[in-house]
């Protein structure tokens, strides 16, 4: 205890203070009495260091907000489920389950959890082969867990390489055979097609406030066939294996930035439910790649910055009215030329465009004067 008293700065009032940083100190363990001497902490960030064990924190009578990332040896949070927190930050650990958030499923409204080890599994959803019994009763506690958190705003699992590796993906045409007994076993809250409840990524229609989701990186090769996430407005799919966005039951009316760069999407008109999208991110697919033919032609304008094929272009600023931002580009930087080929142009502020034409017209007079006084010589 002494130790973590010293780590405090002297300026602040223990007995008082309602936020602690204490980031960085290396500690592995947390006295099993700090939270009657921090008892009006509310905040409390004790990341990157070498926690394994939260159950202290259950000591905390008023903590909403609590940042545990890069505590790699951290492998369970169940202690917290005492707490009716509204942050939750628990990335860089080793978790493979969610057990502990059920007690802030009303208010709970960030949920940081990325790169761990999450499994998610539908109730409903058939297992891959060979599936450990373990770990499938893990996806479904998650599953069921995630169901709670009805309050939640921004959810980031990024990274977590086998979130959805233990559904068995079925074909479009067998996706909605469900039996009446499943669905007289299916809740009043389940999501709203009977398509999309085997699926372990349904789950996120039950979070109704869901404005931010980021799954990068999750190892992801489809999304429900009817994925209905009205109020997100960031949505992040990048470094996954997604062919399509387009199952006609995936839309994403609210969307307005949207990254599904390096995935496996063949069609740029996979993005046609896009509509509302601003920024747009979708480097790395294989609609964007340039033909070995063309490539040398081309090789000038992939080095200096984004290259778009002019279908792209124009099948974007068709069906994206609003689009702005493409890549980390300005779409509106990036011009056809009169052959219809596509090139990154920084369009130059008028006061240097207007410079740069007065010293071509300069030129252009010195050099008749040069030619009328060679003239007059002869």
């Amino acid at each position: 205890m002494k130790r973590i008293v010293e780590m405090i700065p002297l300026d602040i009032d223990i007995e008082k203070a309602r936020q602690i940083t204490l980031s960085g100190k290396k500690l592995t363990a947390l006295p099993p009495n700090l939270g009657v001497l921090l008892r009006e902490v509310r905040r409390l960030d004790i990341s990157d260091n070498d926690i394994y064990d939260v159950t202290t924190l259950a000591s905390f009578p008023h903590l909403t907000s609590i940042k545990l990332s890069k505590n790699k040896r951290l492998s369970s949070i169940a202690p917290l489920s005492t707490l009716h927190l509204t942050v939750c930050v628990v990335d860089h650990c080793a978790l493979s389950s969610l057990v502990g958030l059920e007690g802030s499923a009303s208010t709970l409204k960030t949920l940081i959890a990325n790169d761990n080890k999450l499994l998610l599994q539908s109730p409903v959803g058939e297992a891959v082969e060979g599936a450990a019994a373990d770990h499938i009763a893990i996806a479904l506690r998650n599953y069921e867990i995630l169901g709670m958190l009805s309050a939640c705003e921004t959810v980031v699992l990024s990274r977590n390489p086998h979130l959805c590796a233990l559904y068995a993906a079925h074909k479009p045409d067998e996706e909605g055979c469900i039996t009446g007994d499943v669905k007289k076993n299916i809740g009043g809250d389940t999501p709203h097609h009977e398509a999309d409840w085997p699926h372990p990524l349904s789950v996120l229609e039950k979070m109704t406030h869901l404005k931010k989701l980021s799954l990068s990186g999750c190892g992801l090769v489809s999304l429900p066939l009817h994925w209905f996430l009205p109020m997100v407005t960031e949505l992040r799919l990048s470094h996954n294996a997604l062919s399509s966005l387009v199952p006609e039951g995936v839309i994403f009316r609210s969307v307005k930035i949207l990254d599904v760069s390096h995935n496996a999407l063949t069609d740029v008109s996979t993005l046609r439910r896009c509509r509302f999208v601003r920024q747009l991110s979708i480097s790395g697919n294989p609609f964007l790649r340039v033909d070995e033919a063309s490539s040398a032609k081309k090789d000038e304008e992939v080095r200096r910055g984004v290259y778009l094929p002019p279908e792209v272009i124009r099948f974007l600023t068709r069906k994206m009215p609003h689009l702005e931002v493409v890549d980390s580009t300005l779409l509106s930087s990036i011009q056809l030329d009169d052959a219809g080929e596509n090139r990154l142009r920084v369009v130059m502020p008028r006061k240097t465009r207007a410079f740069k034409r007065k010293i071509r017209i300069t030129q252009w007079k010195q050099t008749l004067r040069k030619c009328g006084r060679c003239c007059g010589a002869s």
